[in-house]
Formats: structure tokens, sequence, C-alpha cells
């Protein structure tokens, strides 16, 4: 019976006794195939721990009233670890992300109506407050249990872009000189002894996925279905990604699969670029507040045909999410199982050496980046600014530079 209530929800409803309330009875759901879930609690966060853990587990809306009450400031024991912990963090930012959008929808849409300012549009505004600043605390959270866990396994990740502005010339001549580095790189892992199977570099995360898996560095099974939409088209891939979100308690896990989480991450882009005009959207990347003056909303059909345009596109947005934290799981899967791999330190000794050899062979290029890089270091050698935005400035200006020096060589 267990079985069946987790696949199907079918467990038989008590009967009532004599003088008692009628128990509300599970929605009938229209559809193909035996489909039927639990009926959502009103107030979910008050069944006793164990029972919540149950409930939150079937129902992904209970989890999102659990999840806003306690961002609300509700107090429990074990509230807080039962949410937060390393099996549920990940479930509990999906569920705030949900929230968060839900509350900025309904606000949006009694604004529309006249019905600004009142308690309930207030209301609203401060549970929306509190839910964002929870979804911060708690993106922070994941990525501290990340860099514990890494750490665990023996393995230092640092966020900060090298300050060294040799090892930064090294990284951006390779980069610049890609394909002699890739010649350098495979000629002295296998001298080294590394496998020919590992030598040639991934050219994307999605490769690098691909590869783990050919190595068995990932395991994970693949389906006769996961074979399917590996090879169907882009068309049939997204009506797929699209059915999805609209289903929040029963999700295609399929498209959870590493193999596919890149082409599901691609589709979502292209669904969040075709949506984000009519739901008005100011970026296909955000939900932005609605631009109240520009609305201009004539009936109640228009403000409801909007607020589904918008309503969708917060469920790409928020699958979107979903999207980037497993495929963070995968790279720090790939990471821990490439550390235990005895090939690594050969490969990193290659790149090491590989580096050093086209710094050799292209002194000139080598002494221009550096050059390049002499405004911007402290008075101690260090480089001054290391935010990702101001790295990708230097990078950018460094190529430029290599490209008119090498432009120039020619016309020589």
């Amino acid at each position: 019976m267990r079985y069946l209530d987790i696949r199907f929800g079918v467990t038989p409803s008590p009967r009532p006794t004599p003088g008692s309330e009628p128990q509300p009875q599970t929605p009938r759901l229209v559809g193909p195939g035996l489909r039927a879930l639990r009926p959502s609690c009103p107030e979910p966060w008050r069944l006793p721990l164990h029972e919540l853990a149950d409930q939150i587990a079937f129902s992904f809306l209970d989890y999102a009233k659990v999840a806003v009450a306690e961002a609300c400031g509700l107090e429990r024991t074990g509230l807080t670890d039962l949410l937060y912990g390393d099996d549920r963090i990940r479930p509990s930012i999906d569920a705030l992300t949900y929230a968060r959008h839900r509350l900025q929808l309904r606000r949006e849409e009694h604004h529309l109506a006249g019905r600004w300012g009142d308690d309930q549009y207030e209301h609203w505004r401060w549970q929306c407050d509190a839910v964002t600043r929870r979804l911060k605390e708690a993106n922070t959270e994941l990525q501290r249990q990340r860099d514990r866990d890494l750490r665990l396994q023996g393995l230092t990740i640092d966020h900060v872009a090298t300050d060294d502005p040799r090892e930064q010339a090294h990284r951006w001549l390779a980069q610049y000189l890609r394909a002699e580095f890739s010649e350098l790189f495979v000629r002295i892992a296998a001298e080294g002894g590394a496998p020919p199977r590992v030598l040639t570099p991934a050219r994307s995360p999605e490769e690098t996925i691909t590869r783990a898996y050919d190595r068995g560095l990932l395991v994970a099974p693949v389906t006769p279905e996961v074979e399917r939409l590996r090879s169907c088209d882009d068309a049939e891939f997204r009506r797929r990604v699209l059915n999805d979100a609209g289903r929040q308690n029963d999700r295609d896990d399929i498209l959870a699969h590493p193999l596919l989480l890149h082409r599901w991450h691609r589709q979502l882009r292209v669904l969040q670029d075709q949506v984000a005009p009519s739901a008005r959207a100011s970026s296909p990347r955000g939900l932005d507040p609605l631009p109240w003056r520009k609305v201009g909303l004539e009936t109640a059909e228009e403000l409801s045909r909007l607020m589904a345009r918008r309503t969708l596109f917060a469920v790409l947005l928020q699958r979107s999410d979903e999207n980037r934290h497993l495929r963070n799981q995968v790279a720090d899967a790939i990471v821990i199982a490439e550390a235990c791999s005895p090939d690594t330190p050969v490969l990193r000794e290659a790149t090491t050496s590989a580096r050093a050899e086209l710094v050799r062979r292209h002194p000139a290029l080598y002494r221009l980046i550096r050059d390049v890089l002499e405004p911007h270091l402290t008075r101690y050698g260090r480089l001054k600014d290391c935010s990702p935005e101001r790295r990708r400035v230097l990078r950018s200006q460094v190529m430029k530079t290599l490209d008119q020096r090498q432009a120039s060589s020619v016309g020589e």
C-alpha cells in the first residue's frame, strides 16, 4: 500500500464517523493514465514533524507553504533542519523561488484589478520580501555546503580568480594559442603515461559530462527513453520541456538525466526568449515588476491572458534555476571523481608544462600580455581587481592587443 500511495496516491479514505466533518476528497484529474495526488493541507506546518516530512515529499505546493511560513518567522523545533539540511536545501530553494514568483504575480494581478494598497496587497508584499531574504540566505548556505563537500574530498575551490599576473598571462596565452597549446598538452601528457581517451580537452560543459560517462566517472542508467530524447529534434524536445513546466508535483525526471541537462538548459532559454515579450518582461532572464504605466489593459480577458503568460514565464525561470542547481551537482561530482582519478596529476602537470613551453616559444606575446596587465597591478605586483566583470574586460583588452600584434606581424 505504501508503494501505491507513493506512486499513485490511492490510499483508501477512512470512513467518516457519525457526527464528524466530511473529509476533503482528492481532486479528480482529467487526462490519460492513473493520476491522483494527496489533497493539499491548509496548514501543513502544523503536522507532526515526521508527517510533515512525508507530506512535503508528496506535495510541492505544501512544501512551498511550509517554506513561506518558515521564511516569515515560524519557529518550530526541527523545522529549519528539515528544510535546509543537506538533502533538502535544493528543494527548499526551488519552493522559495516558486513562492516568490507567485507572491509577486498575486500582487500584480491585485494591482491591475484596482485593489492595490489594501491589507491583502501589503501582506503579500511583506511575505514576498521575507521570502526573497530567505532565498538569498539559502543560496549562500548551499554554496557553503558545496564548498564543505569539496573540502571533505581533499579539494580546495577558490572562487576568486588568480591575482598573480604571471599565472594569468600563462592562461590567456594558452587560450589565445589554443591549437598549439592542445598539441603540446597531448604530447606531454602522452609522454607522461596518460591514456588516449583523456588527452583531448572537452570543448564544452556538455562534452565534459559525456566524456565523464565514457571514462566511468559518472554512473546513471541510460534508458531507451533517454537515448530517444538525445536523438529527437529540437521541436519535440521543446514540447517536452514545456509540458514539464506545467507540472509542479509530477515533474519529468528524464529531463534531469545528466546527459540531457544542457539540452534542457538550451531549450529553456529558447522558451524564455519566446515568452518574455508577451509576458511584458524587460529581460528573458528575470521576472521584473510590471511597468504599470505601460500596461494598458482594458478588459478582464486581457488581464487574465497577461497573467497566464507571466505565470508561464515565472515557471520557466524556476525550472531554469532547478536546471542550474542540477548542473552544478553534476559538475561537482565530476570534479570529485577526477580528483580521485590516477590520470589527474599527469594532466595537471601536462597543462602547466604546455603553458610554460608556449611562453618559451612566444616571449614577445607573453611580454605583451604582461604590459597590458601592468597598469592594473598593486605596489606588490598583484592584480588589483579580481571581480569577474573586471576580469572579462581585461581579457577582451588582452585578446584585442594580441590580434593587433599578430595582424601587424603579418603585414610586415
